[in-house]
């Protein structure tokens, strides 16, 4: 183990999630139906994250996990331009080091990414499968972190000139953190990995 502050672990792990999806022709619940909160919604116009209680997936439900959306005023395919830019990660994901994909089949990708976190490197491969029109599953294949899967979602608003997008992750690192620190820590990491994603859409016009 290494003095890190946990929270930071897992943010930086968390922001390595963030790529591969494609769009086309498929049915799946609209923004409103998703999120029919009103006051959710309102949050959202004026720019803040919120935390969801979506479906349950079936999954271990021992696993910390949580579920975040943010409205971001930009085409779905712009957000998409940004986060299928596996390449340019390390530019806009602090601690990145390295993104390269080293296996591709169809619709599922394996990536494998390198993190610094304080004086320690993790190396991980995340395997990505896209669905169309806006949602990608992910989930750890090999290296440092015990268990990471989750998806991303994109829906269109106002017939598409923004952009909702939904992020749902399962993280136990296996660093010897408990699981109520994951679990509590992931309430202020999916939010900033949703805030980094704006940003970045924003800053590329």
């Amino acid at each position: 183990m290494f003095p890190l502050r946990p929270s930071f672990i897992l943010s930086a792990i968390a922001l390595s999630a963030v790529w591969s999806v494609s769009f086309s022709a498929f049915a799946q619940p609209s923004a409103r139906q998703l999120i029919p909160d009103d006051a959710k919604w309102k949050r959202l116009e004026s720019g803040q994250t919120v935390m969801l209680k979506l479906e349950n997936s079936g999954s271990d439900s021992s696993v910390p996990s949580d579920t975040a959306a943010i409205l971001i005023n930009a085409e779905p395919t712009k957000v998409w331009n940004v986060i299928d830019d596996k390449e340019a990660a390390a530019d806009y994901i602090d601690g990145m080091l390295k993104s390269e994909i080293i296996g591709q089949d169809g619709s599922h990708e394996l990536i494998e990414q390198t993190m610094k976190i304080g004086f320690k490197k993790l190396t991980f491969v995340v395997r990505h499968i896209s669905h169309a029109p806006g949602v990608v599953n992910f989930q750890r294949e090999s290296g440092d972190l015990k268990l990471m899967d989750g998806y991303w979602k994109f829906l269109p608003v106002d017939n598409g000139r923004r952009c909702l997008v939904i992020y749902r992750l399962r993280l136990d690192p296996g660093l010897g953190i408990p699981k109520g620190i994951v679990k509590a820590s992931l309430k202020t990491t999916l939010p900033n990995v949703l805030h980094s994603l704006k940003e970045e859409v924003a800053r590329r016009g």
